[in-house]
């Protein structure tokens, strides 16, 4: 029923203290022509464990970074960015709007940067997108899992031939 977009990214230098996501319902959008004008409800949000006062690093260095996130259920879900450990952090958030903390649910140890990240309904798989340090691009597949333990289940990583982001 909604479109989430994030403005989450963190990676100048990893001090941003606060962070949005825009909520915006998809019938004020579908069936119209041209441009148009709509409102977005705001969820604003911390991290439960970034420090208080923001510590600045150097550019893409920070494991405070995301760029990754699904609407499953009642929630949404942030897969981080880590810069430095080449893992992902999964966040569980509110869908209300409001301030809010992402609190914290588990961890996976992607080898590599996650970019992207997509839910398929219908069968209940993820697929997370990323690259290694070097270029490398790949992704990861999330199946089998319970309610919203998705590193608990199954997981493929796939690794894809072409040019990365980078």
């Amino acid at each position: 029923t909604h479109i989430y977009i994030g403005d989450i990214g963190n990676n100048n230098n990893g001090a941003r203290p606060h962070f949005k996501i825009y909520k915006i319902t998809k019938a004020d959008i579908l069936n119209t022509n041209g441009n148009i004008l709509v409102n977005a409800e705001i969820i604003k949000f911390k991290y439960d464990d970034q420090p208080v006062k923001p510590v600045v690093v150097p550019a893409n260095t920070t494991n405070l970074d995301c760029e990754a996130m699904i609407s499953y259920k009642d929630k949404l879900y942030l897969f981080t960015k880590q810069w430095k450990g080449n893992k992902t952090i999964l966040y569980e958030l509110s869908k209300k709007p409001g301030e809010h903390l992402a609190v914290r649910k588990d961890s996976l140890d992607a080898g590599g940067l996650i970019t992207g990240a997509d839910l398929h309904q219908a069968n209940g798989r993820i697929v997370l997108t990323g690259y290694t340090t070097s270029g490398q691009r790949f992704i990861y597949l999330l199946y089998g899992f319970r309610d919203n333990h998705f590193f608990k289940g199954n997981k493929r990583k796939v690794t894809l031939n072409g040019p990365s982001q980078l």
